[in-house]
């Protein structure tokens, strides 16, 4: 957060309590904005997976519920492969082929 016109004293205040308390510097200024005009703020917190970081337990039900996932369809790996383009515009494998022959 900038602010021109801020006191050097409570800068320098500001940032002691930020390298103290091991927070940003931005944090730590909306916290005493926060509490000099009597508000409960709550800074957003990142709702990220770190807390699950380390937590995986062993579920031997686990595995088999997702072996389809596992699994090819040969038959529909060979048919899809060399479609592309959009769903609008899509080459067969063959005109790839075809194409692809006469590239360089």
């Amino acid at each position: 957060i900038y602010h021109s016109g801020v006191p050097a004293t409570i800068d320098r205040a500001l940032r002691r309590r930020a390298k103290q308390e091991a927070k940003s510097h931005n944090i730590v200024t909306v916290e005493a904005l926060s509490r000099g005009l009597e508000l409960d703020a709550k800074l957003v917190e990142h709702s990220d997976l770190d807390a699950l970081v380390g937590s995986w337990q062993e579920d031997k039900a686990f595995d088999p519920t997702i072996a389809d996932f596992e699994r090819v369809d040969e038959e529909s790996w060979k048919r899809d492969a060399f479609t592309v383009g959009t769903s609008s515009q899509n080459i067969d494998a063959a005109a790839l082929k075809d194409a692809l022959k006469e590239w360089p």
